[in-house]
């Protein structure tokens, strides 16, 4: 293999998140990691999606971009079924984070300003997770969501990119990492602030086996720890597990 190739990362980043984004050092082949984001604005606004390229392979322009997919029908005040999907063309690995805050304004007219407290689980929104490990798990399930030590969920096994299901194969995709996020019905606030749930997903690419290890690794601020045989990541986990 050649010498990788850095990309100039994209300027803008997702708002309210603080994900550890250090850019992977050079090895014989480079590290392609993307990031996207899927803002939803409780209370009648729209998704926004952001997405923020990385190193790239200078013999193979591999793609690796991920996909965020819900239901979130009128009146924009419920949020379901959150998994994420590989959009590129090699198999890669995701995580992902989760915000909620409150705003006023418009994300589409430039104007949203995000308000300085925070909404309360329980009395301001509802929220169920979907399929994420137990803090307290003894091992870690290659069918969940693990949450790292950096407060990051993991998806432990690779996938394969969207275009390789043929012959009507469902593609494949993640457990649902939320399983239903809703708003509560508030008339005490008078300052037209609305609920923003915001799910920010980063893939790498699964080839080389170390490249996720060294884009996410402690010492990059991640929370893999190791890359099994057959693929599966070992994680960090709040819960020790790893």
């Amino acid at each position: 293999m050649g010498r990788g190739m850095h990309a100039k990362p994209a300027d803008r980043r997702a708002a309210a998140f603080d994900l550890p984004h250090k850019r992977p050092g050079r090895k014989r082949a480079a590290v392609v990691a993307a990031c996207l984001a899927a803002m939803l604005c409780c209370g009648g606004a729209l998704a926004w999606f952001h997405a923020e390229s990385g190193l790239f392979n200078m013999f193979k322009a591999a793609n690796v971009t991920p996909g965020v997919n819900e239901t979130f029908d009128s009146p924009h005040t419920v949020k379901e079924n959150v998994y994420a999907t590989n959009k590129g063309n090699v198999k890669a690995y995701l995580r992902a984070s989760v915000s909620v805050r409150w705003e006023t304004g418009s994300q589409a007219g430039g104007s949203a300003v995000v308000l300085g407290d925070v909404p309360e689980l329980g009395k301001d929104y509802a929220m169920q997770r979907g399929a994420v490990a137990s803090p307290d798990a003894t091992a870690q399930p290659a069918d969940s969501w693990i949450q790292g030590t950096d407060g990051l969920y993991y998806w432990p096994k690779p996938l394969a990119p969207e275009s390789d299901a043929t012959g009507g194969v469902a593609p494949e995709r993640t457990a649902n990492l939320i399983a239903k996020c809703e708003a509560s019905p508030n008339t005490s606030h008078t300052d037209g602030r609305h609920l923003v749930v915001e799910i920010d997903v980063q893939a790498v690419q699964a080839d080389p086996v170390d490249a996720v290890s060294e884009a996410w690794g402690p010492d990059r601020g991640g929370a893999v720890t190791g890359v099994a045989t057959d693929g599966t990541l070992t994680v960090s986990s709040k819960g020790g597990a790893a």
